[in-house]
């Protein structure tokens, strides 16, 4: 019985040596992990801070007109939410295979949800510009804004805009272009 209590004490030993490297070893993984991880924001940087945008150069009229095909798209997808979903109610899948079920209610789900969110983001974005275009108009109204004088601010190109300049343009007078851009902004 002694000696199977020292062989005792032994594996216990050998175990508190194990777990301890281990936790060791865990603790410095840990640290790395921390040391690697973002930092999380402070109350300042959470904080929205609003931006002035020189809206001179925007034309009133282009953005009220603007708003109507993007409405438009949106009632489009909205109206496609309702007869789909409609369809889908009154055309079943009949079928006993379970997973041609699942599969065919995702597909369903994913038609329903997807263009509804469609609707609404075409909806506010419509919104958006015609409210921007309300507000230019009434800024060129109260002789706040010139829409034909061009943006005290350095003009930024769209994404379309530099897709198109590298598809269509000498990429090294592209990128030389933008060199210059970054140079000359502060």
């Amino acid at each position: 019985s002694s000696s199977s209590s020292s062989s005792s004490s032994s594996r216990g030993s050998v175990r508190s040596g194990l777990s301890s490297r281990l936790r060791d070893r865990l603790a410095a993984e840990i640290k790395v992990q921390e040391a690697q991880a973002e930092k999380v924001p402070t109350p300042d940087q959470k904080r929205i801070v609003q931006q002035d945008v020189d809206l001179n150069g925007v034309d009133p009229l282009t953005c009220i007109l603007g708003a109507i095909p993007t409405a438009a798209l949106s009632y489009g997808f909205w109206t496609f939410t309702g007869s789909a979903a409609e369809w889908f109610v009154t055309h079943p899948i009949e079928t006993d295979f379970y997973p041609a079920q699942r599969l065919g209610t995702v597909f369903q789900t994913a038609m329903v949800g997807l263009s509804s969110l469609a609707a609404g983001i075409f909806g506010f974005t419509a919104l958006g510009i015609f409210l921007l275009g309300l507000r230019v108009a009434f800024g060129v109204a109260t002789g706040e804004l010139d829409p034909s004088k061009q943006s005290a601010g350095p003009v930024r190109q769209s994404t379309a805009e530099r897709v198109r300049d590298i598809l269509t343009k000498d990429p090294v007078d592209v990128v030389m272009a933008e060199r210059r851009r970054k140079a000359s902004s502060p």
